[in-house]
């Protein structure tokens, strides 16, 4: 026969609330670990998968060799491979005999494009100044700016018109930078010689040009056509700044200097 201390001891429960806790806080601490471990894989991948995913890499590339452009918000950037076919005796449009069809190709890639407007946020994050030009502050504030690369075709294409075989054909002409005096246009094809130098050893092209045999040549030539190159997409930028363009009489919206800005003693 059981005694009552007996059944007392019997109908004692074990503890399982206290074993139930200790699980739940296992769980709960395996549960946290696991969490942390697939944090800090995804972060390990973030930072050295994704500067490389689609985009993502194109955006690096140009923070990495570009200044900040009031062009980036409104345009991708992206880059593509090309292969340049500027051959030795190739026969582009753009350096063919002059002629009216010649200038027309010259002027559709954004020779003459014109001055643009840029909101002051953007231009000062470009590098601006605010005591370079702006419309009027109840106009908007905004900034005059041409885009470098087509301040650069123009330059090359000036080259192009002043070399010794075509600069008669233009200078009879008399339009565009001929209507000024010859010492000049002289300067002014001076001053593209230089921009264009310093152009090309800011962003010094590292690619390389490999060697062909011809037959009946005794030398070797340079296999233009075959070094491929890494473009943005072109197309893209000229189309923006062909529609951001001002028309030929913005200088007639130029205000009076105004105290701050700035004002030179001479033409830079």
């Amino acid at each position: 026969m059981v005694n009552e201390d007996e059944v007392t001891l019997l109908e004692e429960s074990y503890p399982w609330s206290n074993l139930k806790q200790k699980s739940k806080s296992s769980s709960r601490i395996l549960g946290l670990t696991i969490a942390l471990a697939f944090s800090t894989f995804g972060f390990l991948l973030g930072v050295f998968i994704g500067p490389y995913l689609p985009g993502r890499l194109d955006t690096l590339c140009l923070a990495k060799t570009s200044i900040p452009s009031p062009l980036t918000p409104d345009v991708k950037i992206s880059y593509h491979e090309q292969m340049f076919n500027s051959t030795l005796f190739g026969n582009s449009i753009y350096r063919q005999e002059p002629s009216p069809e010649v200038d027309q190709a010259w002027t559709d890639i954004g020779v003459y494009l014109g001055v643009i407007l840029v909101d002051e946020d953007k231009a000062l994050k470009a590098g601006i100044s605010k005591g370079h030009i702006t419309t009027p502050p109840e106009a908007g504030g905004q900034y005059y700016v041409n885009v470098e690369v087509f301040h650069q075709l123009h330059c090359l294409n000036l080259l192009r018109k002043t070399n010794y075989w075509n600069h008669d054909y233009y200078a009879k002409l008399g339009e565009n930078e001929f209507v000024n005096e010859d010492h000049i246009v002289r300067i002014h094809a001076d001053h593209c010689l230089d921009a264009l130098r310093e152009q090309l050893m800011c962003t010094a092209d590292i690619g390389v040009l490999p060697y062909v045999r011809v037959k009946d040549k005794g030398r070797a030539y340079p296999d233009f056509p075959a070094a491929p190159h890494m473009c943005r997409n072109f197309d893209d930028i000229r189309e923006w700044a062909r529609d951001a363009q001002l028309g030929k009489e913005w200088t007639q919206y130029l205000r009076d200097p105004q105290p701050g800005d700035i004002v030179l003693d001479q033409i830079p």
